[in-house]
């Protein structure tokens, strides 16, 4: 079955360095799974989740930080799903990203074209 098709299967999957939360991107949406409940937290991530291509949540799992295709890069409350912030055009060729150990920063891997990464 191919993920178009199927919202519940994921383009790409996420567990917390606490072990708790679970987060799923699809074509369709992003949920955040409480796995101690074993149930989908709050409704669907909001903003421009069809266009988020690799995700990361902080060690406290308050926050989750999304970066999209065209390199606009979100930071969602992991609560109550709200956007706390988006930051437009700014991390185009994201690869991966992580948190720092305190929560404060949020790291982006950029792919370069010569496949370099920063």
């Amino acid at each position: 079955m191919n993920s178009e098709k199927n919202p519940f299967k994921p383009n790409q999957t996420m567990l917390s360095p606490g072990g708790n939360l679970l987060v799923s991107v699809t074509t369709d949406e992003i949920l955040c799974w409480r796995l101690d409940a074993l149930k989908v937290v709050g409704r669907p991530l909001k903003g421009d989740v069809l266009s988020v291509d690799v995700v990361a949540c902080c060690v406290d799992e308050s926050r989750i930080a999304g970066v999209a295709k065209y390199g606009a890069v979100y930071l969602w409350n992991s609560t109550d799903q709200e956007l706390l912030a988006s930051l437009p055009d700014c991390a185009h060729g994201a690869s991966s990203l992580l948190f720092s150990p305190d929560g404060a920063r949020i790291v982006i891997e950029l792919e370069l074209s010569d496949h370099q990464s920063v």
